[in-house]
């Protein structure tokens, strides 16, 4: 009995080593933009944050390729992103194919990874407009 007793820590031991485990942490909090928009009068209008850069995080500006757009010909939200995509910033600024309706709220929330530097986009439907 005490022989076997002897051969259990290292039984433990060699499990340990032939079952590897991985674990995978996210440290945070991560960046993240939160704006509010005062003064616009009840309309439907949509907004983003376009970035310097073509990618941050996981969003990337769309590069004409089909394969590679967030949204698809029949998905409702499908023409606000091609007139986001249409835009063109006089800085060069991208369009990274992230948006949000925001006139229920009156808030943008890009809650990771916003770019930087950014500037901000709306588009109004009724009048087919940026601000």
């Amino acid at each position: 009995m005490i022989k076997k007793c002897r051969f259990i820590p290292i039984f433990v031991l060699l499990v340990i080593f032939l079952l590897p485990l991985t674990v995978s942490a996210d440290m945070g909090p991560k960046p993240s933009v939160q704006i509010t928009f005062e003064g616009i009068e009840a309309q439907e209008y949509y907004g983003t944050l376009i970035s310097k850069d073509f990618s941050t995080g996981p969003a990337n500006a769309w590069d004409g390729n089909e394969s590679h757009a967030r949204y698809q010909a029949g998905d409702p939200e499908y023409d606000i992103w091609k007139k986001f995509t249409e835009y063109k910033d006089a800085d060069g600024y991208y369009f990274l194919q992230e948006f949000w309706q925001c006139d229920e709220t009156d808030q943008l929330k890009w809650t990771y990874y916003p770019p930087t530097p950014f500037k901000i986009l709306l588009y109004f439907p009724q009048s087919d407009s940026f601000a």
